[in-house]
């Protein structure tokens, strides 16, 4: 994202490429304009699949549980060792179930003791937090959590939450552009704690269904918020606008550890989730069906939140926001134009099933930062891994785009580092296939392929070169 120092209402942004094109337009840094307040909203009435772990139920619990979301933020090491031991893997000797995470007393009946009314709810929690707890049934009106951290939304299944809801941590982070506002010019020392130590923690959502009612755009904002949680949330009936870049999650600013496991994004908007400037996330387990406008999940370098936190004059890694140690694991993607887009460093890739056709599967891309122009930050895009997917047909399986976006700001960047190992292609489509597909270099060593099928086939020599 790109914050202007005249916070202009964001434009419109589109993806408007065919299917077989050999350029795709990259999302602008601009956030869609956000109201200071919660939209308002019209109430309606009330692992590839054959691995996949169905949604528990309140009958069967998990073995394992932990107390609240856990934290697992770790830049220092390589995403697929973190990956290894990490808690949401299910591979992990340190697994937690979906389902598996205790949540804080008190427990507040939504419906029973307050009518439904989902802001009285949180309104009446303690600072501490607690535990809302959703009957089935319908609930609708918009809300709002700032600044309260330990605060759970609970279902036994059944619940529909029709309205938006804006996870914050605190009330400048309700408008983005404020929120640029108060810590970039004003430097005011509590919109910067708000961003830095005061952020809001251990969110978590289990068992609900979020629905647009064929109305909304999209479900839930977070900003200023670290170790968010959803599992076997469900996400339908939202609308594509045909502009803009939202996700029906959308992760926007100084935001950590943003999870999704086991759930359901039928559409639709732009994108299924969005994230930006996000580190320690990922999409886990989940569907993505194929009715998104631009793609499935798009997870972007957020320029706006690059800032000399400890006012140091030098970048450190953890200071510039570019996403950083994503993973998207074991889901299922229906037929988009692209699957994945990321512009970050440390993102792992896999297991993951297209079964329909996708023009490209996931893209890596760059840019320089210009928000801080002559900062000397260089951008490092690296430990790009792809490895074990299945696709049913594509134009691009991977597309590394290392055109120097925003690089006459005076900072630098670079792109490369890739590893494509193990992925089975069922067959190519369109104007120059390709496995990789590198584009304006120079693209930087080390570039791994290796044990990937085509057709049934060998064809890791299957790579192209293309200007921008």
């Amino acid at each position: 994202m790109r914050f202007n120092g005249s916070f202009i209402t964001a434009f419109a942004v589109s993806l408007l490429v065919a299917a077989c094109s050999q350029q795709v337009d990259l999302p602008t840094d601009t956030e869609p304009p956000t109201s200071s307040e919660p939209p308002v909203v019209t109430n309606p009435d009330p692992t590839p699949p054959d691995t996949q772990t169905p949604p528990p139920t309140p009958n069967d619990p998990p073995a394992v549980s932990v107390n609240g979301v856990p934290q697992t933020l770790d830049l220092e090491t390589p995403v697929e060792v973190w990956w290894a031991s990490h808690p949401y893997n299910p591979e992990s000797p340190n697994f937690i179930p979906v389902g598996g995470i205790q949540s804080p007393d008190p427990v507040l009946n939504v419906r029973d003791e307050f009518g439904g009314n989902i802001q009285a709810a949180i309104d009446a929690l303690p600072a501490s937090g607690g535990t809302l707890y959703f009957p089935p049934g319908t609930y609708g009106g918009n809300w709002t959590l700032v600044g309260k951290s330990n605060v759970h939304f609970i279902s036994d299944g059944g619940a529909v939450l029709t309205g938006v809801g804006f996870v914050v941590g605190c009330t400048d982070a309700i408008d983005y552009q404020r929120l640029m506002e108060r810590v970039r010019v004003e430097k005011n020392p509590d919109a910067i704690n708000c961003v830095t130590d005061g952020r809001i923690e251990n969110i978590y959502f289990k068992n609900l269904t979020f629905d647009g009612g064929g109305t909304q755009l999209l479900a839930i904002t977070i900003r200023a918020a670290r170790q968010v949680l959803f599992d076997n949330v469900t996400f339908q009936n939202y609308r594509d606008p045909g502009n803009y870049h939202r996700g029906l999650i959308n992760a926007t600013a100084w935001v950590d550890d943003i999870w999704v496991r086991d759930s359901r994004f039928l559409g639709s908007e732009r994108w299924a989730v969005y994230f930006d400037g996000c580190f320690a996330c990922g999409v886990i387990g989940s569907e993505i069906a194929g009715n998104f406008g631009n793609g499935g999940l798009l997870i972007l370098t957020n320029q706006d939140a690059d800032f000399d936190i400890n006012g140091d004059g030098i970048f450190q890694e953890n200071e510039i926001r570019q996403a950083n140690h994503i993973v998207v694991a074991n889901n299922t993607f229906g037929g988009l134009h692209q699957g994945i887009q990321i512009t970050g460093k440390d993102a792992l890739v896999v297991g993951n099933t297209a079964t329909a056709d996708q023009a490209i599967f996931v893209q890596f891309s760059a840019k320089c930062d210009q928000v801080n122009p002559n900062a000397g930050i260089h951008s490092v895009f690296n430990n790009l891994r792809v490895e074990n997917n299945r696709v049913a047909g594509v134009n691009a399986f991977v597309r590394v785009n290392a055109y120097p976006d925003g690089c006459g700001s005076g900072n630098t960047m670079e792109i490369g580092g890739y590893y494509v190992a193990g992925n089975t292609v069922e067959r190519f489509y369109g104007t120059n296939p390709g496995l990789v597909v590198e584009v304006s270099g120079p693209i930087v060593d080390p570039r791994v392929i290796t044990d990937n099928l085509c057709g049934g086939v060998a064809c890791d020599n299957q790579v192209r070169a293309l200007a921008e």
